[in-house]
């Protein structure tokens, strides 16, 4: 399998002097790390700091959602199985395997999906937030 290409372009705004950018995205805390379509439209954003450890994950969490919603499907499949599998104690891996679910469902219509990721879940992660998602 080809390696997915990693598209990042890291952009350091200043809220008070990047009006533009500041009346675009509107940012309630900072840091704010913005996940940007090609259009530059922000699809995914997550506020706060992120230790080191987790930045890569969530990049990889962030890169899925954004795949998912530009419809590539299978690439956003591998981020997101990948989350939980390399990383099974971040604190990303429940929401990984949420979404993994999400996928399977929609894009691949196996119905039974989300039930298996909400039993896994359940196992897994039974104190998460994904875990209280039906």
């Amino acid at each position: 399998m080809e390696a997915i290409q990693k598209r990042f372009v890291p952009v350091k705004l200043y809220l008070g002097r990047d009006r533009d950018a500041t009346r675009r995205y509107r940012p309630f805390w900072t840091p704010t790390l913005y996940f940007l379509g090609p259009d530059g439209h922000a699809l995914v954003d997550w506020p706060g700091f992120i230790p080191p450890e987790s930045l890569l994950v969530l990049l990889d969490l962030g890169e899925a959602l954004v795949g998912l919603r530009r419809g590539r499907f299978q690439e956003a499949l591998d981020l997101l199985e990948g989350i939980p599998q390399n990383h099974p104690r971040s604190a990303f891996a429940p929401e990984a395997l949420w979404w993994a679910g999400v996928v399977h469902h929609v894009a691949k219509g196996d119905s039974a999906a989300m039930a298996r990721a909400h039993r896994q879940l359940l196992e897994r992660y039974p104190e998460s937030p994904a875990a209280l998602r039906l």
